[in-house]
């Protein structure tokens, strides 16, 4: 297990976005439609996820796993689990409490299973688009699919949304995976 984000429940994604950039000085490192984001923390691998889709089970850490679904089989029966398995869009995703009640959630990036094959997943990070531009890249990658032979419905498509910042550098964050990882570090 590796921790990758530290969740934390807001009232109001919007402003609390404002409160984190502009107060704090954090910076947005991705977007997840409209109630979720990622902030950069300074010095850290980790990031701070807020969310306004509040679960009831408070803040804590997000944790990476290899598998969700082997995770939750292998400890079923000795983990008190809050919410089983269930998909995201990266993967697969689960929360368990510790023996003081705090929430442990777990994730995994594996995608859907197709026929015991794991889905590709298309991960685009850009700056902010509208419905019609993610419908028209979306058309766009689903027709370079089905002109190399592979059917649309076996990949995902996933948009992330970053700072104008982040996109004025020529990049973005993809939260499971960085530069140090590559490195060994």
């Amino acid at each position: 297990m590796r921790l990758v984000f530290l969740y934390q429940p807001v009232k109001n994604l919007k402003e609390s976005l404002a409160f984190y950039r502009d107060e704090l000085g954090f910076e947005e490192a991705w977007r997840e439609g409209e109630h979720t984001a990622a902030l950069k923390l300074s010095d850290s691998n980790v990031r701070l996820m807020i969310e306004d889709i509040d679960e009831g089970y408070g803040p804590g850490g997000v944790f990476l796993v290899d598998s969700v679904d082997e995770f939750f089989k292998e400890n079923q029966r000795k983990l008190d689990f809050l919410q089983e398995p269930v998909d995201i869009p990266p993967g697969r995703y689960a929360i368990f409490q510790d023996n003081s009640g705090n929430p442990i959630r777990i994730l995994d990036f594996t995608n859907e299973q197709l026929g015991g094959e794991i889905m590709p997943l298309v991960d685009i990070t850009i700056g902010h688009l509208n419905d019609q531009q993610r419908r028209k890249i979306a058309r766009g990658i689903s027709d370079v699919l089905t002109e190399n032979g592979i059917p649309e419905d076996t990949v995902n498509i996933l948009f992330r949304h970053v700072s104008d910042k982040e996109v004025a550098k020529g990049g973005g964050y993809f939260p499971y995976w960085n530069e140090d990882d590559e490195a060994g570090n």
